[in-house]
């Protein structure tokens, strides 16, 4: 049985994404890059063991290169490269101290998933209240100032904790292999909320935009 970590640094990066299917590469200052096919224009670094996509703007490592292409879980991704590697993926016992701090990473991330729900519902309400007084009274003081305050979220949410969290849960390749299971959906989740955020932001400033333009005409 291998670990994780055993098993990624077992393959080059090139060599995964020729098995993915990529295109012929050529090397320039320790990089291989590749264009013209299929939406992407690649550059991959065997002695880093990173990749960089500059159509989507994607990157990461050896798993994030397997789903960019295949999609799937974090897990098939792992099992990929065994198998490439010719190697078998351990399912190692972990310490209680390794259990108690997944547990722990998984509590933090319902906590901020619930923490980010609530601002993104609460704020969500305030723009539609304000949206409704602008459209019924034309104040559109009042909807722009809720367009400001929504971009308060950003601040106002934890980003930090959100940050610490997601860090963590990849900080251990072996853990994260093993625990993926448990920690998937929770961590789904987090990534849900924050778009959520992302999408309620660009709509406040769309609003905002919009308010002051009818603040100016009026």
């Amino acid at each position: 049985m291998n670990t994780a970590t055993e098993i990624i640094s077992s393959v080059r990066i090139s060599e995964v994404w020729a098995a993915l299917g990529g295109g012929p590469l050529r090397h320039r200052r320790g990089r291989a890059f590749w264009r013209n096919g299929d939406g992407y224009s690649v550059s991959l670094s065997d002695e880093k063991g990173v990749w960089h996509d500059f159509v989507s703007g994607a990157g990461g490592g050896v798993l994030d290169l397997i789903q960019h292409v295949r999609g799937g879980r974090r897990v098939d991704a792992l099992q990929y490269v065994a198998e490439l590697a010719g190697l078998t993926l351990g399912s190692r016992q972990f310490s209680k101290r390794e259990k108690r701090a997944h547990a722990a990473h998984v509590r933090q991330a319902k906590h901020l998933a619930q923490q980010c729900a609530w601002w993104v519902r609460g704020y969500a309400q305030a723009l539609e209240r304000a949206k409704a007084s602008a459209y019924e009274h034309g104040d559109w003081d009042a909807l722009a100032w809720s367009g400001r305050e929504l971009y308060q979220i950003e601040t106002a949410v934890p980003a930090a904790l959100m940050s610490r969290f997601l860090k963590a849960m990849k900080s251990d390749p072996e853990a994260t292999a093993g625990f993926v299971e448990a920690g998937r959906d929770d961590e789904r989740h987090v990534y849900a909320v924050a778009v959520a955020i992302t999408t309620m932001i660009a709509q406040a400033a769309d609003v905002q935009k919009r308010a002051e333009e009818n603040s100016c005409a009026t």
